[in-house]
């Protein structure tokens, strides 16, 4: 690649490239736990080192769910593995993408 940048094929044709800037959808049950559910996950994000925006959250209709949505940087596949892998952990994660 001419910018040195990692390009990592994946299944059906996609490749990602790397360094990726996306915007990290999640959706976690229970939004009364909107403000614990933003700090656990700009957490994890530090604990990665991985650069971040600030999130925004949006409570489903019922409030029975709350999707926060952040902007991320990804340096490399390590990172973006690592993060999908730590995910998993936090508590009440229905899913991210």
């Amino acid at each position: 690649m001419k910018d040195g940048g990692e390009a990592v094929s994946e299944g059906a044709g996609i490749e990602l490239i790397f360094p990726q800037s996306f915007e990290l959808k999640t959706v976690f049950i229970d939004s009364e736990k909107t403000a614990a559910h933003g700090e656990n996950l700009v957490n994890l994000l530090a604990r990665l080192s991985l650069v971040h925006g600030n999130y925004r959250a949006r409570p489903s209709a019922k409030g029975s769910y709350v999707a926060l949505s952040i902007p991320v940087r990804l340096p490399d596949r390590l990172s973006f593995d690592a993060l999908y892998r730590e995910l998993k952990t936090l508590p009440d994660l229905k899913w991210a993408m």
